[in-house]
């Protein structure tokens, strides 16, 4: 899957070429006080996360974010969209447990973060979810036949329908087709404090944050009925004038959407996030991304991989900055195992005052 990516890797690099070929706004150049080339950062909004319908509440508790906190009294903003589409049709050899995910979860996202003191920051995210056929199959399905490499489960589905199934035992505990889900999901807040600065020298700029998410889902497969909560670490590194390494490491309690809860689950959840951005120009740039996980699910037959491996995706991202305050990212991403989304995209408006 990862052709996907190569592609929009050359055409992210042939912006970018053509972006760095801007005098006006090359590194080194530009106007008297123009901005620094790693001003205040924004939210991260556009950065992709695992929305696989079954991880979905599981790993929406920590954002990804960067360890800089705003300045007393400052706020940022974002307000972004993610759409991802999952196929998997799986089952063990008795066909007492089985799953189909042909599904698509559109993402409506408005974050708000807001600087309490020094180095004190208040976070919120307030999603709207729309779980249902979606319109990403043709695209995919098209793309892939051009390597011919279209996945078994996807040539069987037809084009937009929505299919959730999920059956433990012999029982079935979610059997959904063709009913579109929508509404508000989970909402995330986290406090974070900062305890590095970059003027500390050559150590990563560092802080921790605390974690809550509130049961406030409207539909019983986009949340749950229990408060999740954990702790997580953040740190970020330039390296150079160009390079900038972001990390999150976040240990948070796991519950599943209302519709699973009687499925056996661990209690804790370990996420990663590594992301790795490359200034082309003072006002654009590129960037890689990293995700893991732990997985909670109990122990599951082999060949159902979309339960029993580590959910892990990648993505890559374009930024342009509209001003020193409000930028316009656009990202896609696939999985590296079926344990995270087929494809994903992303678009977010984000700024600060």
């Amino acid at each position: 899957m990862i052709r996907r990516l190569l592609l929009a890797a050359v055409a992210g690099g042939l912006i970018g070429l053509s972006a760095g070929s801007a005098a006006a706004d090359s590194l080194g150049q530009g106007d008297e006080g123009a901005p620094a080339l790693h001003p205040a950062p924004l939210t991260g909004a556009a950065w992709l996360r695992n929305d696989h319908p079954l991880y979905l509440t599981l790993m929406s508790t920590a954002l990804p974010d960067r360890a800089a906190t705003l300045a007393p009294r400052r706020s940022a903003w974002a307000l972004a969209y993610l759409d991802s589409n999952t196929i998997a049709d799986q089952n063990n050899l008795a066909v007492t447990d089985r799953i189909i995910v042909d599904a698509e979860l559109q993402r409506i996202e408005l974050q708000w973060r807001y600087g309490l003191m020094e180095h004190l920051e208040v976070g919120a995210a307030v999603p709207y979810l729309i779980l249902g056929g979606g319109y990403l199959d043709g695209f995919i399905e098209s793309f892939d036949e051009l390597f011919d490499a279209v996945p078994r489960a996807r040539r069987i589905r037809g084009d937009g329908e929505f299919r959730y199934l999920f059956r433990v035992n012999g029982q079935n505990v979610i059997d959904e087709t063709d009913t579109t889900r929508h509404g508000l999901g989970d909402i995330p807040l986290q406090l974070k404090y900062q305890f590095r600065d970059e003027a500390d020298g050559w150590f990563p700029q560092a802080a921790v944050r605390g974690l809550l998410k509130l049961p406030t889902a409207t539909d019983s497969l986009l949340g749950g009925d229990r408060v999740d909560g954990g702790v997580g670490l953040l740190a970020e590194q330039p390296f150079g004038e160009r390079l900038r390494v972001t990390l999150n490491l976040d240990v948070t309690s796991a519950h599943l959407p209302l519709a699973l809860k009687t499925v056996d689950l661990d209690p804790v959840v370990v996420t990663g996030f590594l992301a790795l951005e490359h200034r082309l120009t003072r006002k654009a740039s590129w960037w890689v991304q990293y995700t893991a996980a732990s997985n909670p699910y109990p122990t599951f037959d082999n060949d159902m991989t979309a339960l029993n491996r580590l959910p892990m995706g990648i993505g890559l991202g374009w930024t342009y900055r509209v001003s020193p305050r409000a930028a316009v990212t656009l990202a896609a991403g696939e999985n590296i195992n079926s344990a995270w989304p087929d494809f994903a995209w992303s678009a977010a408006l984000d700024g600060s005052f």
